[in-house]
């Protein structure tokens, strides 16, 4: 009967552990060199609908009022948060500060969606040269 020595399980802890370095290195850097801070913008939709576009390299404030409601946006240190919501339950103020491609800040009684992007990025996202088609995806009864 075959037994594994200490040893042995020494040898597999080390390959484990060199194996999930390196994926998780791979992970860690492939991530951020996918973008540069200075080269990201928010882009505001308001029902659907661009209601601005702003880079993140200048701090301003956006004082949006709109048929649906009252929303300010911070911009500062490369990234946005919303600091006023004049919805029943604030939940967009407790998304916090958003600085990374792909994060989110949504209002859903004000039909606000605030998103990170590259620069210059007018589509719903990387698309790789395709253009992406608005109209329904579904019909919820």
């Amino acid at each position: 009967m075959l037994r594994i020595k200490k040893a042995d399980w020494i040898l597999i802890a080390v390959i484990l552990l060199a194996v999930a370095g390196y994926f998780g290195g791979k992970a860690l850097f492939s991530k951020a060199e996918a973008y540069s801070p200075g080269s990201l913008e928010a882009r505001i939709t308001v029902n659907g609908e661009l209601y601005k576009q702003v880079p993140l390299n200048e701090e301003q404030t956006i004082d949006m009022n709109t048929q649906y409601g009252h929303n300010v946006l911070k911009v500062y240190d490369n990234g946005i948060r919303m600091t006023v919501s004049d919805a029943p339950l604030p939940i967009a103020l407790k998304m916090g500060f958003i600085s990374k491609p792909g994060e989110r800040i949504i209002c859903v009684p004000n039909r606000v969606l605030v998103e990170i992007v590259s620069a210059g990025s007018t589509s719903g996202g990387e698309t790789g040269g395709e253009e992406i088609q608005d109209g329904l995806d579904a019909v919820v009864n």
